[in-house]
């Protein structure tokens, strides 16, 4: 019985190895990230080790840990020398407004909310601007 576990355990380990060299290797996938791509994911980073220990309760709370998670991205961006697209905001306003009067919220909160997605985004999806630009 030993041994059969043994065979087994060796013929996947086997079946792993062999399905690890059938992929193909012709498309290659890996592609050089921008500075932009490269700086948005150290942020990233700094912003989940920065709110790793908050566990909110209450919404309030997750609003907070909501704020709090966009503020340390962006200041982090500014570090870096990344800031504010004027672009992007001429697009996002028309957008805000359309938003605050369907939603029923105020113009400012659904500017911020626009912005704490698109300043996620990190590749640039044409026809918009970028949320980010270099200003270094």
């Amino acid at each position: 019985m030993k041994y059969l576990a043994l065979i087994l355990l060796i013929a996947g380990g086997y079946a792993l190895y062999l399905f690890d060299l059938t992929k193909d290797f012709s498309s290659n996938d890996t592609r050089v990230l921008s500075q932009l791509e490269q700086t948005g994911e150290k942020c990233m980073s700094i912003r989940d080790r920065a709110t790793a220990n908050i566990v909110p309760i209450v919404e309030f709370q997750q609003l907070e840990l909501e704020s709090r998670r966009a503020t340390v991205f962006a200041s982090c961006m500014k570090d870096h020398g990344f800031s504010e697209n004027p672009a992007w905001l001429k697009y996002a306003e028309p957008l805000a407004r359309q938003d605050s009067t369907e939603s029923g919220i105020s113009y400012d909160e659904a500017l911020e909310n626009l912005r704490r997605s698109e300043m996620l985004i990190l590749t640039p999806s044409p026809p918009h601007p970028m949320y980010w630009a270099d200003v270094r």
